[in-house]
C-alpha cells in the first residue's frame, strides 16, 4: 500500500462521455492554478504518513489539455 494523492487539475475534456462524473453540465471550464498544483504536491510529500511509497495522479476532465501541462509533465 501506498499514500496517493488524486487531482483533478482541469475540467476540460474533448469527449463527451454519458457515465462521466466528471461532466460539468453548466459548459464552464476550469483548471487548477499551477501554484495551487505545487502547493498541493508539496504538502502532501512533506506529510509524514504512516505509509511507505507516494503516488500523484493527475486527472480531470483531459489532464493533457491542462493549458500549463509542459511545467507539469517532466
Amino acid at each position: 500500500m501506498e499514500n496517493w494523492l488524486n487531482l483533478h487539475v482541469t475540467s476540460v475534456c474533448q469527449l463527451n462521455c454519458r457515465q462521466c462524473y466528471f461532466k460539468r453540465y453548466d459548459g464552464r471550464k476550469g483548471e487548477i492554478p499551477l501554484d495551487a498544483i505545487a502547493r498541493i504536491c508539496e504538502d502532501f510529500l512533506s506529510t509524514d504518513f504512516p505509509l511507505d511509497g507516494y503516488t500523484i495522479i493527475l486527472g480531470g476532465g483531459e489532464p493533457l489539455l491542462y493549458s500549463r501541462k509542459d511545467y507539469i509533465f517532466l
